[in-house]
């Protein structure tokens, strides 16, 4: 049995770039044609490995935009595509697995920039007074999310910088405009991701985290960064 999809339009299905009537006709075809659904599975592996091994040109551009020609933004514009599909993905497979769930179907992506670059950060990552965060998060429906900081030196509305209103993300792949820029403070650090499905103030989710008290409906993914001088 031969394939009757193209990978473009696997990849196009995947991104979910495809309008409402041609993903309906592709998702037909899925489910008649196991070439096709086992070349979607292979896609589907490659590009969240491509994910896990390198982070989304689109991101660095944004937090360090070189200049590029024409054909350069292309390929950005490629991998930032490349990029969503894999994080939603990746989303998607640990909201099947109770071993690794993204509480929610919400997950993010934390940089940190400085003079030499810009690199990913995860569990326990160094980090320098001075370098600036930099957050991209990734939802499987519309909600509203900020960042918080515990540090040594107290609890701190990271993102939005104006903390009386939640940023509103749409489903999809979203760079939060404000990053963070590190204070001298040195020690271990936990960032957390607040995300709801109805609008909050940070700054008041913030007070009440100081407090002790998690108000209900809200979701906190955590990272613990380590904040030391060079």
């Amino acid at each position: 049995m031969t394939r009757r999809l193209t990978d473009l339009q696997l990849e196009r299905y995947l991104a979910e770039a495809l309008p409402a009537a041609e993903r309906s006709s592709v998702e037909k075809v899925l489910s008649e044609s196991p070439p096709d659904s086992e070349a979607l599975r292979l896609l589907q592996a490659s590009t969240a490995a491509l994910f896990v091994t390198q982070p989304p040109a689109a991101f660095v551009e944004k937090v360090m935009p070189p200049k590029k020609s024409a054909w350069r933004g292309w390929l950005g514009a490629l991998s930032a595509i490349a990029a969503a599909a894999a994080l939603l993905l990746v989303i998607r497979t640990q909201q099947d697995d109770p071993e690794t769930l993204v509480k929610g179907g919400v997950g993010w992506h934390v940089t940190a920039t400085n003079q030499h670059g810009t690199r990913t950060l995860s569990e326990q990552t160094p980090v320098a007074p001075g370098e600036t965060l930099s957050f991209e998060v990734a939802s499987d429906r519309r909600v509203y999310v900020a960042v918080v900081s515990h540090a040594p030196d107290g609890w701190w509305v990271y993102a939005p910088v104006k903390g009386s209103e939640a940023l509103r993300v749409e489903r999809g792949l979203t760079v939060i405009p404000d990053g963070a820029q590190l204070d001298e403070t040195v020690g271990n650090e936990t960032l957390y991701l607040l995300s709801s499905d109805e609008p909050f103030e940070p700054t008041r989710i913030r007070d009440a985290l100081k407090n002790g008290f998690t108000p209900p409906g809200l979701t906190m993914e955590p990272m613990a960064i380590v904040k030391q001088k060079r």
